[in-house]
């Protein structure tokens, strides 16, 4: 294989139709292409990343690298044990089944970008007995040269490094060259968007040119922002729940993920309203303005996901009745029954009684976050900072960039940290402003707090999985 595996042109010369057999995997004779997607399509464009993610974690891979510029984005993992490279092309040849675990999912990637979403891949899998040889696919990488082909796939260790190029075939010139002004779609900035709204809840990390996107406690939309903290994370052993409290004035940018969520199938998380912003709340809320006039305050959710392989694939939400303090569940779906896309699953009533007991054990242990209320609303006291996988050497020394140019190269990286320093500025001016009034402050959120808590463990109590609703 000395030019390595041109997926698109083996599909081009002998496609055929595929079929459906009782397992829900697709079939077809071994001199036949794969015409799978024509039938089958995964829901969103995008969620070929999806399966990338289901893919590593079913490998039990350490943690997903990704680097991204304007031309491509860039897939590094390193699964326990190596596929071999003509198991990946037999699987994409003849197609893949359940049984065949991570291989299966990451076919399912490459063919949604062959015949799905029309983009671009360059696949290789180093074993480091020596150079390896692409497996590609799409208009764009097809027309590089073998050498720079193999660029896009070079890596100095082992594993697996995908890279997808960004434009399909008519956006190829205009988006590599002149990407200001060519309406082109910014597909790194949809990558990067599907991984933090289905993949944030990932036990592997993963790492976008350097930062966690599994790491809840710094995303902004679960609770990581100027009016919005951590408050606390739920771990259970053996009928009990053991808290990992935040205090409101420690730094939460500081926090990483507790390594104990990235072993454990069930968990939850609460977040809250920053105390310094609670006056600004409680003054909206007597005006009866609704939740929508005043961003960037948001209306509570008692959340309960289900995950697969590290992807959202289920989700129920029950009302709640807090003012501004949000619970998120996390429940383990890897062995449920899923669709052919793997990205949604089926939950029987068996599955709804598992998550039963443990909504009704976190609502049981809620009454010991009471306990931690002085120490919540405490001094600026940092609790042990849970470190998780750190920043990966790789995407340090820039191994993974691919596609790069001067004329491609994303320009906001200046802006982005001008407007870094500028929130920097606004958070220390908001805290000097509350300083004569801090203590006051501290002691109203202290009771606001406490109040959450009761009503958020007697919204637990009323809540029914079988029945979807309130009781």
């Amino acid at each position: 294989m000395k030019k390595g595996f041109d997926l698109g042109a083996f599909l081009s010369e002998a496609r055929s139709e595929g079929r459906v057999d009782s397992e829900g995997s697709f079939t077809v004779a071994e001199n036949k292409a794969l015409d799978k997607l024509a039938q089958f399509s995964l829901p969103g464009e995008y969620d070929w990343v999806l399966k990338i993610v289901q893919a590593a974690n079913a490998w039990n891979c350490e943690a997903l690298t990704i680097s991204q510029t304007r031309v491509a984005t860039s897939f590094y993992f390193k699964p326990e044990v190596l596929p071999q490279e003509s198991h990946l092309i037999q699987a994409l040849r003849s197609g893949s089944s359940t049984a065949d675990g991570a291989i299966h999912e990451l076919c399912l990637a490459l063919r949604a970008l062959v015949d799905q979403v029309e983009l671009s891949f360059v696949l290789a899998v180093h074993d480091g007995t020596g150079p390896a040889e692409p497996i590609f696919s799409g208009y764009d990488v097809s027309r590089l040269s073998g050498n720079e082909r193999k660029t896009w796939v070079n890596l100095d260790r082992e594993g697996l490094r995908l890279t997808v190029s960004h434009f399909r075939k008519k956006e190829r010139l205009t988006g590599r060259y002149i990407p200001t002004v060519a309406r082109v779609a910014r597909r790194h900035l949809k990558i990067l968007e599907t991984l933090q709204e289905r993949a944030f809840c990932s036990p592997m990390p993963i790492l976008v040119d350097g930062i966690d996107t599994t790491n809840l406690l710094a995303n902004e939309s679960f609770g990581a922002d100027e009016h919005y903290r951590p408050l606390a994370i739920g771990l259970p052993e053996a009928e009990e729940i053991s808290w990992l409290a935040y205090p409101t004035r420690s730094d939460a940018s500081l926090y990483s993920r507790p390594i104990e969520t990235r072993k454990q199938t069930i968990w939850c998380y609460l977040f809250t309203v920053h105390y310094l912003s609670l006056p600004k709340l409680h003054k909206a809320l007597s005006l009866g303005i609704e939740w929508s006039a005043f961003a960037p305050f948001r209306p509570p959710k008692n959340r309960f996901i289900w995950t697969r392989y590290g992807v959202a694939v289920s989700e129920l939400v029950s009302r709640s009745s807090c003012v501004a303090t949000s619970l998120m569940t996390f429940l383990n779906g890897d062995h449920l029954r899923a669709d052919l896309s793997g990205l949604s699953v089926y939950l029987e009533s068996q599955e709804k009684r598992k998550a039963e007991r443990f909504k009704e054990l976190v609502a049981s242990e809620l009454p010991k976050l009471i306990g931690e209320a002085d120490y919540l609303a405490g001094a600026r006291v940092m609790p042990p900072v849970q470190m998780n996988f750190g920043s990966d050497e790789i995407a340090k020394k820039g191994e993974l960039q691919a596609g790069e140019s001067a004329l491609s190269a994303d320009i906001s990286g200046p802006f982005e940290q001008f407007n870094s320093f500028v929130d920097f500025l606004g958070s220390r001016w908001r805290e000097f402003k509350a300083t004569p009034h801090r203590k006051a402050y501290l002691n109203k959120w202290r009771q606001f707090i406490l109040m959450e808590i009761r009503s958020l463990e007697k919204d637990l109590q009323l809540f029914r999985f079988q029945q979807g609703e309130e009781g």
